[in-house]
This record gives structure tokens, sequence and C-alpha cells, in this order.
């Protein structure tokens, strides 16, 4: 059922109880006009009585009515029902089965509502009540004996069986009423919240789907198949132990085939089920990973932040007391020099400024190293921003070249830039160099990181420092490499290269 099943419904519902109350009214015209042949609708057989064609308009018109409009047109037709059957009960009348038309007909109740048929109409009065009210189990349970009872009437009409319509000694239900009582109690079924009509005609489980399928047979191919073995009897085709098998035999074949069909679509449906259920499995189980996978990375980045702003710190105090308090002791000396009578006194002190200027440049080159912020763009913006806080220290800005089409870099975002800053401080600390190539690259799944400059160069295999030694134990912790080359005709080039794994792509 599509998403426009209520208002179909809803629709239906409508449709259902307007035909009824049109059947009522044309049951009160018959009485109006006295045309007895539309009386009832159907010549011959029993007619309609008049208060039963005013209780099926009221009921009809109660679902088209504001909500207390309803529910006084619901007492008083429940007053009717209950009128009648105490009439009933008390042997006597109570002045109201011909209150409004006279019944010409006669009878021993004339004019008068066949017993069946004011239990009928009060419970569907009941029925509708009880939606209204909320109470759905009850209001369901009235309307399918209603339902029921309307399903005998039109049976004992369709097989001649006069005993399901008419309760005797007292008047039985006519055609039309039992056609009116039906569509009434369908309509009062499709109106009770959640209730059972509605989860077959709108749910979209296996049971409803299963009862769908086999409701048709049950209410429409068994009573016709039933109504073909009564014709076939009674024109002697058949005798009456053969048209008693005939009809278990047919019915058993008929609800066998539907069935099967039905388990086949139930079948299908269910183990479409089982394959979104494994689906959303699989899925919630990689969305856990995923987010298990992101905490660790959030983590870790936390305790890096943490790191660096101790660092940070450091660095400020560095740059904001040790050389300020250097930069000012040079300037003593400097005063010192110039005052000295004695050039050897002048030369150690010029010594010794130059080795504080050297300190001076270390110390920046170390600031820089320790106050490295963390960067939260992808890693080519943080690599610029990198090169870029360098060039204040290096007295120009690096040439940058990144080539990382499937970002395989990110997997090792922190060491490269971690060991991009330690070389261009180094650069920085040692090279003179006037100019520093960073080129930055992942292929094959092998990611690295080049940097050139054009400085005084360095050996093959520099001396150990803390620097080098852990831009070495990053790249050999990942199973990759850095060394030291020279660059003709002078400077230096680092490079540094790990492997990584790029992650699985789900197609």
């Amino acid at each position: 059922m599509t998403t426009n099943g209520p208002r179909l419904l809803a629709i239906v519902t409508r449709a259902a109880a307007g035909t009824a109350g049109l059947i009522g009214l044309l049951g009160l015209a018959a009485w109006v006009f006295d045309v007895r042949t539309a009386d009832g609708l159907s010549p011959g057989l029993t007619s309609m009585k008049a208060n039963t064609a005013i209780a099926l308009i009221l009921l009809a018109v109660g679902w088209s009515v504001p909500r207390k409009v309803a529910i006084g047109l619901g007492a008083l037709v429940i007053g009717i029902g209950i009128v009648v059957l105490a009439e009933y009960a008390l042997q006597r009348s109570l002045g109201i089965d011909q209150l409004v038309f006279t019944d010409p007909a006669g009878g021993s109740f004339p004019g008068r509502l066949s017993i069946v048929t004011a239990a009928c109409v009060a419970l569907l009065a009941a029925a509708r009540l009880l939606v209204l009210f909320g109470r759905s189990r009850w209001a369901q349970g009235a309307a399918l004996v209603t339902l029921l009872v309307g399903a005998l009437v039109l049976l004992g009409y369709a097989y001649g069986v006069t005993s399901l319509y008419s309760v005797r000694p007292f008047s039985a239900m006519a055609l039309p009423t039992g056609v009116a009582i039906e569509l009434l109690s369908l309509a009062a079924l499709a109106s009770v919240p959640d209730g059972a009509f509605r989860r077959i005609v709108l749910g979209h489980d296996a049971a409803a789907l299963l009862v769908r399928r086999l409701l048709p047979v049950a209410l429409v191919g068994l009573p016709l198949i039933g109504f073909a073995c009564l014709l076939a009897q009674r024109d002697g085709v058949v005798g009456g132990g053969a048209t008693l098998a005939l009809l278990v035999v047919i019915c058993a074949v008929l609800v066998g085939l539907v069935t099967w069909a039905a388990a086949l679509r139930v079948a299908r449906v269910d183990l479409g089920r089982t394959q979104a259920m494994e689906e959303l499995t699989y899925l919630k189980t990689d969305l856990e990973r995923q987010v298990q996978e992101r905490a660790l990375q959030l983590q870790r980045r936390r305790n890096q932040v943490a790191v660096l702003e101790d660092r940070q710190r450091i660095a400020a105090d560095l740059h904001d007391i040790v050389i300020q308090r250097l930069f000012a002791a040079g300037m003593f000396l400097q005063g010192g020099a110039s005052e000295a009578d004695d050039p050897a006194v002048a030369r150690r002190v010029n010594t010794a400024i130059e080795a504080m200027d050297n300190a001076i440049r270390d110390l920046r080159a170390s600031i820089f190293e320790l106050g490295g912020r963390v960067f939260d763009g992808d890693l080519t913006t943080a690599v610029d921003d990198v090169c870029g806080e360098s060039a204040n220290l290096l007295g120009f800005r690096p040439e940058v070249t990144v080539d990382d089409p499937d970002w395989e870099a990110e997997d090792v975002r922190d060491d490269v830039l971690a060991v991009l800053r330690e070389a261009l401080a180094n650069v920085a600390r040692h090279a003179e160099a006037t100019s520093v190539d960073v080129v930055l690259r992942s292929a094959a799944g092998v990611v690295s990181l080049t940097v050139s400059d054009d400085g005084r160069g360095m050996a093959a295999h520099p001396a150990r420092s803390s620097g080098t030694r852990n831009m070495q134990d990053r790249a050999r912790q990942r199973g990759g490499d850095c060394v030291w080359t020279g660059v003709a005709p002078h400077g230096t080039r680092v490079s540094w290269h790990v492997p990584v794994t790029a992650p699985a792509v789900e197609v």
C-alpha cells in the first residue's frame, strides 16, 4: 500500500457509509411514495421497514458530521434498537413501530424492525460511539459481530436458505438491509485506529500480506464455489454426496494454490528484510569502527595539542626572556669593546659577541621547532603554513610542491609536519642557504618528503643530534628511512620516505 493508503481508505470508508445511507434513502422514499416494489429493492422478498431506513440514514450521516452531532445520532439509533428489543422481550408495542408510517402489510409485528436488524443497528451505533470515545477493541468486536450477521443474511438470500436471515416467528431482515449492514460494518472496522482491518489493508509485514491474499478467497471465492455447487445440485448435474465432495475438493485446491502463492510472496519479503537487516548490521558495525577510530584520533590530537601548548609556552619564554637578555648582554659587550684600549681585549669581546649572535640564531631555530602549531586544514595547506612560518627564520619563503592525488599522505600527517619543521630549522641553523625547495609526493603506497637547499652543504652522514635522530626514528618506525645527500654544486637534500597502506575503496 502506498503512502496515500490511509487517505484512500478514509475515502472508501465514507463511500461505504454513503452507499448504506443511499440504500436507506431509497427504502424511505418507497414508504413516502408508497412504491411497494421499490420498498425493499427486492420484489417478492422481505421489504425494508421505515424505522430501519431511518436508522440506516442516521448511521450513515454519523460519518460526515462533527463529533458531537455524531454522538447524538449514535445515541438515537441505540435508543431505537433498545426500544425494539424491549418490545420483543415484553411482547408489547411501545408506540414506535408505526410512529412515522403505517405498515399496510400487517403481520405479527407491523412496522417493527426484525430482532436481528434491531440488534445490528444498535451494535453499529455502539461501535461508532466506541471509536469516538477511544474504545477501539470493543468497537472492533461490535463491528465484527454485525459483519458476520450481514454475511449470513446475504448468503441466505443467495442460497435461498430462509433460516439464515429470518428468526421465526419474528420478521426477517430484508436483502437491502443486509447489504447496508455489511457496508456500515466495514466502515466501522476501517475507522478503528490501529485495528485489525487497518493493519491488514495498510500493513507491510508478512502477516498482513498473507491475510490480504487469503481474505478475497474466503469472502468471495468460497461463497461463489458453494453457489456454483448448489446450482449444479439443483440442476441434477451432481448428487448430494458428490456435491459435498466436489465443494471440498475445489475449496481445498483453491485455498492451497492461494496459500502457496502467498507463501512465496511472504518468503520473498522475508528474504528482502533479512538482507536489509544484514546490510544494516554491517553498516552499524562499520559505523562503530569509524567512531572508535575517530575517537582515538581525537584523543591523539588532544594529547598533541597539550604537548604543543607546553612547547609554545617554552618557546615564548625563550623568545621573551632568554633572547632578550642575550641581546642586552651583547649590546653591553659592544659598548665595552668600543671603549677598550687593548686590541686583544677588543678581539675577545667581539668573539664573545659573535658567539652570542650564533646562540641567538640557534635559539630562534629552536623556538621555531618548539612553537609549531596544530593545523586543522588539509595537509597541503598545513605544509604551506609551516613553510610560511619558516620565512621569518630563513629570510625567504621556501618553494612548495605537493603531489598527493589520493590523499595518502594524510595517514602520516603528523610525522610529515614534524620532519618538515625539523628540516627547515636545520637549514636555518647550519646551511646559510638562499633558497629551499620542499616537495611532498605520494605514489604507489609511498609518501616521500624532500627538502633541498643551496647552502654550504653537510656530510652524507651528519653528526647525530636529537633532531636528525627523531627524523630517522619517525621514518623507521613506519618501515621507511631518512637520508641526507649532497646537491651539486653545493647544498643538501633531505629525503624522508615511508610506506603507507591506502584505505580500501568500497564498490
